[in-house]
């Protein structure tokens, strides 16, 4: 049925996002990398992220705040909610 399709066809957009956001997640520096894996993955705490990369605190806010700038970057600003 043609709902059938527009359901098909959301989950093709949808899987061609996930394939987007892995491929600009895989071209972060390996440390920014490891922070956003350790966070929107792992769903761990800023704090628990500097546990686990053994770094102080700030290092990890600065690293996930030059993550979101260059998923922005590659992704559009929409992606974290900001955006028209």
């Amino acid at each position: 049925s043609a709902e059938h399709h527009g359901v098909e066809l959301q989950g093709v957009e949808l899987h061609g996002l996930a394939l987007d956001v892995w491929d600009a997640v895989r071209a972060l520096p390996e440390r920014p990398r490891t922070a956003v894996l350790l966070r929107y993955l792992e769903d761990l705490k800023e704090a628990e992220i500097a546990e686990a990369m053994d770094c102080p605190l700030g290092t990890v806010k600065s690293l996930l705040s030059l993550a979101r700038t260059r998923l922005s970057e590659e992704l559009g600003p929409e992606f974290f909610g900001g955006g028209a």
